[in-house]
C-alpha cells in the first residue's frame, strides 16, 4: 500500500478542521490532540473516552466550575465567556494530561497541543490556553529546552482561512477572533490538496503559544492597522511519525510576535537577525522599519507631527508622539 506524502498529524488537521463545523443552535465545536515527542497520544478521560474523539462545544454549562472557567487574576473577557468551548476543552486535557504524567512524565521531552476550530481563538480563551500551558509545564520537568529555561510545552490552534484575515472583530467588537500576522500562519493542508480541493478550501491559519510567541491578544480596536495575511502558505507536509515541525522563517521575513506599539501608531515585529518591521496600516502589510519612519516620522496616528505645546510634554518620561527622526 502505498503511504500518502505527509504525515498522520497533517490527517489530522484536515480531519478535525471538517468535523468542527458551528451546529443549527450556533454553537463553536472544537477538537483538541496531544502529541508528546511528535507523536500523538491517545489520551483516555475520565468516562472511558478518548480526548482525540471528543467535541467540545460552547454554550456547555459542565465545566462552568473548572478554574479554567475563570480564576483570580483573569480579564474581564474570560469572566464574561464561562461558556466557551476551550473552558470544557482545557480542563480535559489537563487532567488528562495529569494523569498521563503520572506514569510517563520522564520521557515527555516535548509536549505539543492543537485545538482546531471554525474561528480563530478569541481573546479570553487564548489566555485559558495559555493557563493551560503554564500548568502542564510542571507535569513534565523534562520539557525543557537543552540550553536555558524556555519549556518545550507549545499550544498550536487551527483555523479555517474561509476569510483572507487572520484575526477578525468579534463579539460587537469586544473581543478579537484569530492571531495577527507573525503568530499566525497560512498553511497549506497536504491531506486537502491529495482531495482535489483548491484555493481557500485548501488553505488554513495556525496560530502558536509558546515561551517565544507572545500572549496572542489582539486588540480590537487596533484591528485596522492589522493586513491580510500575507502569503505565501507554507506546506503542512509532515514526516510519516507525525511531526509538527514548522519551516522556520528566512531572514527577510517579518518576525514573531507582532507587538503593538503606542507611540509608532502600529505593530512593530523583529526577525531573527534583529531587522525591524513594522505594518503599514495604509498597505496593509508589513515594511521594512526604516521605510516605515521615511512614511510616517510622527507615528501613523499623528502624521502632521507633534504641536508646540506637546512636543516638549511627556519625552522625557517616555510618553507622547515619538520625535522625528533625523
Amino acid at each position: 500500500m502505498t503511504q500518502p506524502g505527509y504525515g498522520q498529524a497533517s490527517q489530522n488537521r484536515f480531519d478535525d478542521l471538517a468535523a468542527v463545523v458551528p451546529d443549527v443552535r450556533g454553537q463553536t465545536w472544537l477538537k483538541v490532540r496531544v502529541y508528546i515527542n511528535n507523536k500523538e497520544v491517545d489520551l483516555p478521560l475520565a468516562d472511558g473516552s478518548l480526548l482525540s474523539d471528543r467535541i467540545f462545544r460552547s454554550r456547555d454549562h459542565t465545566y462552568r466550575s473548572s478554574s479554567f472557567s475563570n480564576w483570580p487574576g483573569a480579564s474581564v473577557d474570560v469572566a464574561n465567556t464561562r461558556s466557551e468551548a476551550e473552558v470544557g476543552a482545557c480542563e480535559e486535557t489537563y487532567q488528562a494530561l495529569r494523569r498521563y504524567a503520572t506514569t510517563h512524565a520522564a520521557g515527555a521531552q516535548r509536549v505539543e497541543f492543537e485545538f482546531t476550530a471554525v474561528n480563530g481563538t478569541c481573546n479570553p480563551c487564548k489566555e485559558r490556553i495559555e493557563r493551560l500551558r503554564e500548568r502542564i509545564k510542571p507535569l513534565f520537568p523534562n520539557a525543557q529546552v537543552t540550553r536555558g529555561e524556555r519549556s518545550r510545552v507549545t499550544a498550536r490552534a487551527n483555523y479555517s482561512a474561509a476569510s483572507p484575515a487572520s484575526a477578525v472583530p468579534g463579539r460587537g467588537g469586544l473581543t478579537t477572533y484569530g492571531f495577527a500576522p507573525g503568530q499566525a500562519e497560512l498553511r497549506v493542508s497536504a491531506p486537502a490538496v491529495a482531495a482535489g480541493l483548491t484555493g481557500r478550501q485548501a488553505l488554513y491559519y495556525q496560530g502558536i503559544l509558546s515561551d517565544q510567541s507572545g500572549s496572542g491578544l489582539v486588540d480590537p480596536q487596533h484591528l485596522s492597522q492589522i493586513p491580510d495575511h500575507a502569503g505565501p502558505a507554507r506546506t503542512d507536509r509532515s514526516s510519516p511519525s507525525g511531526s509538527l515541525r514548522t519551516p522556520s522563517p528566512t531572514s527577510s521575513d517579518p518576525g514573531n510576535p507582532w507587538q503593538w506599539s503606542e507611540r509608532d501608531g502600529t505593530y512593530i515585529s523583529r526577525t531573527a537577525d534583529q531587522r525591524e518591521w513594522a505594518m503599514d496600516p495604509a498597505e496593509r502589510r508589513p515594511v521594512p522599519r526604516e521605510t516605515f519612519d521615511q512614511r510616517y516620522p510622527y507615528g501613523y496616528q499623528n502624521q502632521a507631527g507633534p504641536s508646540s505645546t506637546t512636543q516638549g510634554q511627556g519625552q522625557g518620561q517616555g510618553q507622547g508622539q515619538r520625535q522625528r527622526r533625523s
